[in-house]
């Protein structure tokens, strides 16, 4: 890495320094005044939050105090401040606390983190400031959900958001202390074949990359849209200050900005998401989706009800750009495919349904504690709706969500499938490679052969004994002789409700000829529908998956 990465040598021993500041100030300067695509974003005159903190003119140094819209004025530039809740008790809006906040925050009621970010607000000459916990009124459910609702808003037109990113609680603070040294590349001089020196500097940026991107704020579940929607991120981390636009990523090692090749899915990579539009190309918008659920699947949530809730501005900016109706963290564009995501796991601990109904089993939501890949089966990398060779071999007919809205609780959720189901008898294993007996219509063989079947197992399965599942197949590679689809699980099939428990990868001739020869009651023309495309689905059953209704399959003819 050549010296010219580097704007200067001097570092301060704490990120209150000085010098800290003046990059802050750089950054901030160079990305109103030069970042197109930064200042791109919607025009702050067009909306404002309901609430916000008044710092005061600047130098009047006034203890802050809660305004309310009717008192903000039009055109306000302000800041966020994203941070960690922790265990630590801190200041919080009540109905009770309004009229005493509107008159003034005491210094001693707010964190230490509250009061660096009011610091820094006021070091940027930006006089007004969003803190969830204090814009919001923390025991009006009332009041959440409507907040909840404009959280793309409050992000997207704020200035700048202040990250909390090394601390774990609001006790912490923005700041740390640090030996100056450990900002400082190795200077090498590294003499070519030419015999030419030429002075370089020595920095593994995927490890410091890697190590920003495991600080406490950036596991969060609340802060994957907080990073997304705002146009520009002051970030706090345990060592420096951090900068992160559309068009730059830098810090106080490396003023200049930087490129490096960190993990794919890494969240910077999803910044193109707010100029994503209609007429973007369709793999675009599928590919920053996965991606999107990829890495805020596996953060972490104080409360499981906001899994969905937590990313509604996302939502909400998807809806727009996708056309299509929104069903509890899948699309009912091309359904069928986002029907195959998987849990992705390394070793990792077996995740956990939530507690509490936070979507239908079809929905990755249902879970807790695990990376989720769409469309993890597949070789492709596009989108669902670029499928090269591939057979639907089920249709979605209706899907419902209780309530429908992005931005509250879903209550309810069943998704009615026209498909195949092909009874399974499964001794459960952790995921892998494994045989599952199918049965064989008496009149045709009158045995059970096994198939060597892939599974993905959603959550641990706690009966140790045979189970009785179903094998729903959703895409049928046909040339490579690839079938995929879902694992289900019913007490009572008469019923033809069902519950997702995992999916499945099928590969093989002999493998895939006794699947087919296993479908129950209609297993011909299944086989024939299979190699003519034809009349895929005649004869075939209605199911239901997820759903707490109690509605009866029928059978359909046409």
């Amino acid at each position: 890495m050549s010296k010219n990465y580097v704007a200067g040598s001097e570092w301060g021993d704490s990120t209150r320094s000085q010098q800290s500041w003046t990059c802050v100030h750089k950054w901030l300067e160079t990305c109103i005044q030069s970042h197109k695509s930064c200042s791109s974003q919607p025009s702050v005159a067009s909306w404002k939050p309901t609430r916000l903190l008044d710092l005061g003119p600047m130098g009047a140094k006034l203890l802050p105090r809660l305004i309310e819209h009717e008192e903000i004025p039009a055109g306000v530039v302000y800041a966020t401040l994203s941070h960690c809740w922790g265990s630590a008790k801190v200041f919080k809006l009540q109905k009770g606390s309004i009229s005493t906040a509107k008159n003034q925050v005491s210094f001693r009621h707010l964190s230490k983190t509250f009061q660096d970010a009011v610091e820094a607000c006021r070091r940027m000459k930006i006089r007004y400031l969003w803190i969830d916990s204090l814009c919001i009124i923390q025991d009006s459910s009332e009041d959440w959900d409507a907040e909840a609702s404009r959280m793309e808003y409050v992000y997207n037109h704020c200035v700048i958001n202040i990250a909390a990113s090394h601390a774990l609680d609001g006790g912490w603070g923005l700041h740390t202390d640090r030996d100056p040294l450990i900002l400082q590349p190795c200077p090498l001089t590294v003499t070519w074949d030419d015999g030419k020196p030429m002075d370089m500097l020595c920095a593994d940026l995927d490890d410091w990359i890697k190590r920003f991107d495991s600080e406490p704020l950036s596991t969060r579940g609340w802060v994957v849209q907080e990073r997304l929607l705002s146009p520009r991120i002051c970030h706090f981390s345990g060592t420096q200050i951090i900068w992160e636009c559309n068009e730059a990523f830098a810090s106080e090692s490396f003023p200049l900005g930087f490129t490096s090749n960190d993990h794919k899915f890494n969240i910077r990579n999803l910044r193109g998401l707010t100029s994503l539009t209609t007429s973007s190309e369709d793999h675009l918008k599928w590919d920053c989706w996965r991606d999107v659920i990829r890495h805020y699947s596996s953060a972490g949530l104080s409360f499981e009800r906001d899994k969905l809730v937590a990313i509604s501005g996302i939502i909400r900016r998807m809806r727009d750009v996708f056309q299509t109706e929104y069903l509890a963290g899948l699309w009912w564009k091309g359904i069928e495919y986002q029907l195959l995501w998987a849990v992705h796991r390394e070793g990792k601990n077996m995740p956990t349904r939530s507690s509490v109904f936070i979507a239908p089993t079809w929905s990755w939501a249902s879970l807790n504690g695990a990376e989720i890949d769409l469309y993890s089966h597949t070789n492709t990398q596009t989108t669902p709706s670029l499928y090269r060779g591939r057979y639907l071999l089920c249709r979605a007919i209706d899907a419902q969500v209780v309530p429908a809205s992005s931005t509250t609780i879903c209550t309810d959720g069943h998704i009615h499938m026209q498909c195949f189901l092909v009874p399974a008898f499964i001794t459960p294993s952790t995921f892998g490679w494994y045989d599952i007996a199918v049965p064989i219509h008496e009149k045709r063989l009158g045995r059970q052969p096994l198939i060597s079947l892939f599974t993905i197992i959603d959550v641990h399965m706690t009966n140790r004994g045979e189970l009785n599942f179903w094998l729903m197949p959703i895409l049928d590679g046909l040339e490579d002789k690839h079938l995929e689809g879902l694992l289900l699980y019913s007490n009572n099939h008469e019923e033809g409700i069902f519950r997702r428990y995992g999916s499945f990868r099928l590969r093989g001739v002999i493998d895939l000829d006794n699947l087919w020869k296993s479908v129950f009651e209609f297993e011909a023309s299944a086989l024939e529908a299979r190699h003519s495309n034809i009349g895929l689905y005649d004869k075939v059953w209605k199911y239901q998956i997820g759903s707490k209704k109690e509605e009866k399959y029928e059978k359909c003819d046409a």
